[in-house]
């Protein structure tokens, strides 16, 4: 896949599919394409060769990096609420609105204060609730678990497992992804590697041995470990910090099915 993005082309060589219950999780070096493969999939690029096929009907949401801020830009004001700004952005009731927040754990008080009032956390859950308003079949995330609390990735990594469609996501948050994902799609020397776990045995254990086995390569031998962070100051230390940073997420998860193909979804 060749892909243009304006003043500069990044070339990526891809073959994958995105199925109903596939959970991805992206991942590769700073600059390496991890979001460009995303607007490629969303469509926001067109690939200068190779084709991208979407199956009839499929809907698409894209979560960019910045998407909390962004969903700021649909309030009326700076005293307008989580509520009100959905309901008046889908023509719902503010009952209706505060119904679906909730599914996100945004209650109470929250549901009607002031958005500009709201933690980073509470917007990317009224974000989420947004993106996901129209019943998406395909989820696109771009560093999602940026500004997350634990208790927003322990809830975002539980209702990702739910999600009956398919899942590609950028990040680096080891724990976030062992909770919810079942494949490893690394971008690494301008080609697309994908890595899953045995068909018999897709369990968060296999995917975590998974991400070790690619932080290790990433970062030098010895690095793929929790261990590794503790006590060092060296810069491969302080990424494997980096990539243990969430914290505890839950880490129940169903089955991907596997595929390969020259369509990317």
């Amino acid at each position: 896949m060749h892909v243009c993005t304006g003043c500069c082309y990044i070339t990526l060589q891809v073959k994958a599919f995105l199925y109903p219950g596939t959970r991805v999780a992206i991942v590769g070096d700073n600059g390496a394409g991890k979001t460009t493969l995303l607007q490629a999939l969303v469509g926001d690029l067109s690939p200068a060769s190779g084709v991208r096929t979407i199956s009839p009907g499929c809907k698409i949401a894209y979560v960019s990096q910045h998407h909390a801020d962004e969903l700021m830009q649909s309030c009326k004001g700076p005293t307008e609420g989580a509520a009100s700004m959905l309901a008046r952005k889908f023509s719902v009731s503010e009952t209706d609105a505060r119904a679906n927040l909730g599914k996100f754990g945004i209650t109470g008080d929250a549901a009607i204060r002031p958005m500009s009032s709201l933690s980073g956390g509470q917007r990317v859950r009224v974000s989420l609730t947004s993106i996901t308003w129209d019943a998406p079949d395909v989820l696109l995330m771009d560093e999602p678990t940026n500004h997350c609390d634990m208790s927003a990735l322990d809830a975002l990594a539980k209702a990702l497992v739910e999600f009956p469609g398919a899942v590609a996501v950028v990040s680096h948050n080891r724990s976030f992804l062992t909770a919810c994902c079942t494949e490893l799609w690394v971008i690494d020397k301008k080609k697309l590697r994908i890595e899953r776990p045995p068909p018999d045995d897709v369990t968060p254990a296999e995917f975590a041995k998974l991400f070790s086995s690619y932080a290790s390569r990433v970062l030098g031998h010895g690095t793929g470990g929790i261990g590794a962070t503790q006590g060092g100051s060296s810069r491969a230390s302080k990424a494997v910090s980096a990539l243990d940073s969430s914290g505890k997420t839950s880490t129940k998860r169903g089955k991907a099915t596997a595929g390969s193909s020259t369509s990317l979804l």
